[in-house]
């Protein structure tokens, strides 16, 4: 199957197609005028990285997904990685939450201040 055909089953761009082969993750027939010939084997793993990608999991994730013996074990190990990122990234927000009460409660404490001043 050349390259166009496999962007219409995939709906992968021809880029992302190229970039997924120079990376290794694919590795079509080269036919004798230079085409690319992809297999199906090629199709459904193709299927199978762009499902990873909108999983958000990067080309080196993708290959440990791709070449393990037990995926759902690499893929539970990526899950946990990311909810823990995710618990940080919770953190993080309640972190700013907090600190910015602390901004607001120091600038209304320096108005009250300036305002009774301001009454003596």
């Amino acid at each position: 199957m050349l390259i166009n055909d496999v962007c219409k089953a995939c709906v992968l761009t021809k880029k992302a197609i190229e970039y997924y082969v120079e990376q290794g993750l694919i590795s079509p027939r080269i036919c004798i005028n230079g085409y690319r010939d992809f297999s199906q084997s090629d199709v459904e793993k193709l299927k199978k990285i762009s499902m990873l990608r909108k999983l958000d999991l990067g080309t080196e994730s993708i290959r440990s997904v791709l070449n393990s013996e037990n995926p759902s074990e690499i893929l539970c190990k990526i899950a946990n990685e990311k909810e823990i990122k995710l618990d940080i990234g919770k953190s993080k927000i309640e972190l700013i939450k907090n600190l910015e009460k602390e901004v607001l409660g120091m600038i209304l404490v320096k108005k009250l201040n300036f305002c009774l001043k301001n009454k003596q």
